[in-house]
């Protein structure tokens, strides 16, 4: 086990470097810190999501091919660092849209512009600038076409 001493002089000795990228010395693995926005692809399939299951804990394997490949490309993953969706605490297939992503859709709420991931999958900052959906979407989409749809393709 290596002492906690070592791990905070790695540590330290890492933090700076972490914007451009590091090989951390323990464990030989490429650490970077990655600034991620919340796309228009991600909305995308937030309302997708929405308008097709509500607040359902749904599997994603209950979408069809082509939607779990668009999910996949859309980054459903990196949701959850926005609190807009999450997994549930019986299966981690099952995902289910938060009171905060219902806000969200619903043009009710503003979320973080950006976050920082470590790893691709730990949050480790988020911005202080907030988004709203209608700007989220950007002009890839139309908002108020999308949510009259009643699903999306």
């Amino acid at each position: 086990m290596i002492p906690t001493e070592a791990i905070a002089i790695v540590r330290a000795w890492m933090e700076p470097q972490l914007q451009e990228g590091v090989d951390c010395p323990c464990c030989d693995r490429l650490t970077r810190i990655y600034r991620r926005n919340l796309n228009s692809g991600m909305v995308r399939f937030l309302i997708d999501f929405y308008k097709r299951h509500g607040t359902r804990q749904v599997s994603i394997a209950q979408y069809h091919v082509a939607d779990r490949q668009r999910a996949r490309h859309q980054e459903y993953e990196k949701l959850p660092h926005w609190g807009l969706i999450e997994r549930t605490d019986d299966s981690p297939h099952l995902w289910g849209i938060t009171r905060l992503g219902v806000f969200f859709v619903t043009g009710q709420v503003s979320v973080y512009k950006y976050i920082w991931l470590k790893h691709g999958d730990i949050c480790v900052q988020r911005s202080a600038e907030q988004i709203g959906i209608r700007q989220a979407i950007g002009a890839k989409f139309n908002y108020d076409e999308l949510m009259a749809k009643e699903t999306i393709q």
